[in-house]
């Protein structure tokens, strides 16, 4: 499991959990690419939080490998988030 958390400057917050991503791993330390959230809990509400946080804060953004209690495990920190498709399967 995973949870996706905005770069508010504030404290962590995890907004929505989601069951797999795709394409986040790479031999490159850094790298663009398309990342594929895979059943995300709630699709309206990280849309509407990328989408605010593109107005107020770098659009920077979280992505946390989660332990069965919800613990946050390891991150990935994805910058200048644009999503480019959110229906059943979220990518950005």
């Amino acid at each position: 499991m995973f949870g996706f958390a905005l770069d508010t400057g504030n404290e962590l917050e995890i907004i929505t959990l989601i069951d797999d991503v795709k394409n986040i791993e790479s031999p490159s330390p850094i790298i663009y690419k398309k990342i594929r959230l895979i059943d995300v809990n709630d699709i309206a509400s990280i849309t509407s939080a990328i989408e605010h946080s593109s107005k107020t804060y770098e659009n920077n953004g979280f992505i946390y490998l989660l332990d069965q209690q919800k613990n946050i495990v390891s991150g990935t920190f994805i910058s200048n988030i644009k999503i480019i498709k959110s229906k059943k399967i979220i990518s950005f």
